[in-house]
């Protein structure tokens, strides 16, 4: 389960709400672009696939929820593009 937080309701988490003992805090940075992405990272020794997920919202549109603004790969896919992400650093 991914849930996203305000301030405000980061701190009824905290504070007033029961929690899983076995649970994830990741903090969300702000974009250096208009909209929110991932990058994926699949390894193994003998290749490395790297793809990122584009959320296609603009992060500041305030009209759209703040859920449909950030999600990548937790999200349905229609809020998202997905592209490869290719290095010279990395085939060499």
């Amino acid at each position: 389960v991914f849930e996203h937080f305000s301030r405000d309701s980061f701190y009824g988490l905290m504070y007033n709400r029961m929690k899983s003992d076995n649970s994830v805090l990741q903090r969300f940075l702000e974009p250096k672009n208009d909209r929110n992405s991932m990058i994926k990272v699949t390894w193994s020794p003998q290749f490395c696939l790297l793809e990122r997920r584009t959320n296609v919202n603009y992060i500041n549109n305030y009209r759209v929820n703040m859920y449909d603004r950030i999600v990548t790969y937790e999200g349905p896919e229609h809020l998202s593009v997905v592209d490869s992400i290719t290095s010279p650093t990395l085939a060499s």
